[in-house]
């Protein structure tokens, strides 16, 4: 008799270990690592594997705005196209998987990322004759200058005001190939540069001519934020392209831009 009920205590403390690993793995774990994600991706480029499970303490920013807190949980057994899975949470709603056009970026840091004096410029006409001066210099003479965006800020924190410019002319999505050529255009392309006043400082320049396998491709948006912490700003780009969309990361030393954080 007693060694019938030492049996059933050992398998009730198993089910109870079992069910209690199963409510902890759903509780949101703090961390001390930095996360940063994009397009419900994490974007650091060194991030340790944190396995599966939620992690609390995320702030989401759009528009160069706080929008809300939440969670990001960290999977990574994804497909081969993309072995690692983020699902993100707005609000702490473990249901809701938010999409990337739900917020710029969400970092679980409490520093503010936004740039103080941050401005998106609504008339972007006075940048026409950069993006022209640049296009020329590749002899893409007849490509037409489409401005995505323009935000005026002090960059470079020197207490002067200097411009982030994004130009791209691709098509809209599911454009035909012979509608966007028929334009006479000789490229596609995406520019960014920065302006002081005076002179660009290119950030990314990206060409396509007629018959590249990227035909349908174009930079839709750009965000300026301090993804670090670090006290400067990093820039992204997104892009669209045939299988979706894509981001890159640019950051400024020595008055030069280079990919990466």
């Amino acid at each position: 008799m007693k060694k019938r009920t030492s049996w059933i205590n050992i398998i009730a403390c198993i089910a109870i270990l079992s069910f209690c690993s199963t409510v902890f793995s759903t509780i949101p774990q703090k961390t001390d690592d930095l996360y940063v994600v994009i397009d419900n991706d994490l974007a650091y480029e060194n991030e340790p594997s944190e396995g599966d499970g939620w992690i609390d303490g995320f702030r989401f920013y759009k528009n160069n705005k706080y929008i809300g807190s939440g969670r990001v949980k960290i999977s990574n057994e994804g497909s081969d196209y993309a072995p690692r899975s983020v699902t993100v949470a707005l609000d702490n709603n473990n249901e809701y998987a938010a999409l990337g056009s739900d917020y710029d970026i969400a970092i679980n840091r409490e520093f503010s990322p936004i740039p103080n004096d941050i401005k998106k410029m609504a008339d972007t006409r006075q940048f026409n004759h950069l993006v022209r001066e640049i296009l020329n210099k590749q002899s893409y003479t007849t490509a037409e200058v489409v401005i995505k965006s323009a935000y005026s800020l002090d960059f470079e924190k020197n207490g002067k005001t200097q411009y982030i410019i994004l130009a791209s002319n691709g098509p809209a999505w599911l454009v035909s190939e012979d509608d966007f050529w028929a334009k006479k255009t000789n490229c596609q392309y995406s520019i960014a540069f920065l302006y002081d006043g005076k002179k660009t400082t290119m950030i990314r320049e990206k060409y396509f001519e007629k018959g590249n396998e990227d035909e349908h491709w174009r930079s839709d948006k750009m965000f300026i934020y301090d993804l670090n912490g670090d006290g400067k700003y990093e820039i992204v780009i997104l892009d669209l392209g045939y299988e979706g969309y894509g981001y890159s990361i640019f950051k400024y030393n020595d008055k030069v831009f280079t990919r990466g954080l």
